[in-house]
Formats: C-alpha cells, sequence, structure tokens
C-alpha cells in the first residue's frame, strides 16, 4: 500500500496523538466490558471502554480527536512501511500496541476504531461525562490533582512527612497560582462523577494516592481540605 505523506511536516513526529489513543487501549485490554467483551475491540454501533475513556479525555483537548484520525488514516494508507515503523517507534508504539486481544489485523483494529472518533468530531467533540474506567483516563482528565496525589502522597510518604497538612504545605512552596487553579478545576470534576465515598476512595486511588484520609475525615471531607488549601493560597497572592 501507498499513501501520501505530504499532509505530515517531514520535520515533525508524524504519530504525535496515536501513542495517547493506544496507551488507553493497552492499559484497557484485559478488562471485561459489558457482557465480556474485551474492553479494547470497538463494534460498529458501540465504543469500546478504550475508546469511551479517550474521548471523555479528549474532550479537554480539542482537535486531539481530528489529529488522531489523520495518524490512523496515514497509517492505513501507506502501511507498515519502513519509515512508517521508524516514526511508530520514535513514539513509543511497539508492535505488541498495534495488536487487539481478539486478534484482529492491523487495519481492522484500527478502522473500526474510526467511525467512534469521527461521529466524537461530528458531534462538536463532546460526550456524556461519567465515572472513569480506567486508573489511565482518571489520569488523563485529572492530570493535576494525580500530579499532586501521586507526585507527593507516594508510598513512603509518611516516613518523610509529619502529616497530610504537611505534604500540602510543601506542594504550596514549590506551585504557581495556575497550577492551583488547575487543581481546584480537578477537583470539581472528580467531584461531579464521583459521588459516594466508596467513588471517592477509588478516585484517589488511581489518581496515585498512598493512604487513607486524615483521621477523623471520609474521603469527601479529605478532598474538600485539599480543595480549601488551594484556595487559600489563591486568595493569598
Amino acid at each position: 500500500m501507498t499513501g501520501d505523506m505530504e499532509s505530515f511536516d517531514s520535520d515533525e513526529r508524524w504519530f504525535q496523538e496515536l501513542p495517547r489513543l493506544l496507551n488507553s487501549y493497552t492499559v484497557a485490554r484485559g478488562s471485561a466490558d459489558c457482557g465480556n467483551t474485551p474492553a479494547d475491540v470497538d463494534s460498529g454501533d458501540r465504543p469500546s471502554l478504550a475508546m469511551r475513556g479517550y474521548l471523555r479525555a479528549a474532550t479537554r483537548h480539542p482537535g486531539r480527536v481530528p489529529r488522531v484520525i489523520s495518524e490512523i488514516e496515514k497509517l492505513l494508507s501507506c502501511g507498515p512501511t519502513e519509515e512508517i515503523l521508524l516514526q511508530l517507534a520514535d513514539s513509543g508504539i511497539t508492535p505488541d500496541r498495534l495488536q487487539a486481544s481478539d486478534g484482529a489485523s492491523l487495519d481492522v483494529y484500527l478502522g473500526r476504531m474510526l467511525p467512534h472518533l469521527r461521529a466524537f468530531v461530528a458531534g462538536g467533540e463532546r460526550i456524556e461525562p461519567s465515572v472513569p474506567e480506567t486508573w489511565w483516563e482518571w489520569e488523563q482528565r485529572f492530570p493535576e490533582l494525580k500530579s499532586l496525589l501521586g507526585g507527593n502522597f507516594y508510598m513512603y510518604w509518611q516516613d518523610d512527612h509529619a502529616d497530610h497538612e504537611a505534604v500540602i504545605s510543601e506542594y504550596l512552596k514549590y506551585v504557581d497560582a495556575e497550577t492551583a487553579r488547575a487543581v481546584v478545576a480537578d477537583i470539581e470534576g472528580v467531584r461531579s462523577v464521583a459521588r459516594t465515598e466508596k467513588q471517592l476512595e477509588g478516585a484517589f486511588q488511581n489518581l496515585g494516592f498512598h493512604g487513607y484520609p486524615p483521621k477523623g475525615m471520609t474521603w469527601s471531607q479529605w478532598l474538600a481540605r485539599i480543595e480549601e488549601r488551594m484556595t487559600g493560597y489563591l486568595d493569598a497572592r
């Protein structure tokens, strides 16, 4: 197969968005979707768990899905030439990430993604929000809260800090206002989809938090306290 490669600048990395899409599929692979359908297999009338998560994350970044459509079309048009394979490798896409769990060929695997991607663009790049279905989706949708929780409340944080408040205080020494506002926005987003204590516990775990809320606090109270610390920091500036 041959195809027109001129739509991509010769100096740019061709596959900029495809790795992110395939990450969603790699993480979801092996999970059971409704009816024991593999979580990385799209059907004509229903996007897979992996696709749903990718599209929900993409609502934060208009333009990502049109880009990945063009990258998939390029790959399908040009075929796995040596140049294409080198570009894929440069983008971190290993051969195993191009294989569906049901053994479908590359053309079929990528081709059945396209209708859902195109429908998303035709619908204004919007999709109904819901609770994230994989840790990858949690991280993609709430990246700044992930950075705070996963980066600061690491496995042995209690050996290095007196308590939860000390961790937040250290974080606020180095954060800027834009990041603090993004954390607040992420907290609002988490609260909109995780409405029960069990869902919030899952949210904290998927966003990299190790441990439990401060003594006497529920998960929702702990989330509210983090928000309070961020807004207090912003108000004091």
